[in-house]
């Protein structure tokens, strides 16, 4: 998961609608449903958590019963973040 751009990567749940960026205005005004987060957005945060939980459970990762993370015990000599994910 490439950490530069991790809150791009999420997607988001409910419905969330914004004008047209300036520049795309049309002037027609029509509104643009996410699909994905964006910088600035309220659910940004939530969401990418979620992609991340994702793909550390993915990668063998187990949740703990106590706290609502992934545990990464042994994380060291797993492998290596990329871009891709795990090498």
């Amino acid at each position: 998961m490439d950490i530069v751009t991790a809150f791009l990567n999420g997607i988001i749940l409910e419905e969330v609608y914004m004008k047209q960026p300036e520049g795309l205005d049309d002037g027609s005004g029509r509104v643009c449903r996410l699909k994905k987060a964006i910088y600035g957005l309220k659910q940004a945060p939530r969401a990418w958590y979620h992609k991340l939980e994702e793909a550390l459970l993915a990668g063998g990762f187990k949740k703990t019963r106590l706290a609502r993370v992934a545990n990464l015990d042994g994380l060291v000599g797993k492998g290596q973040m990329s871009k891709l994910g795990f090498l």
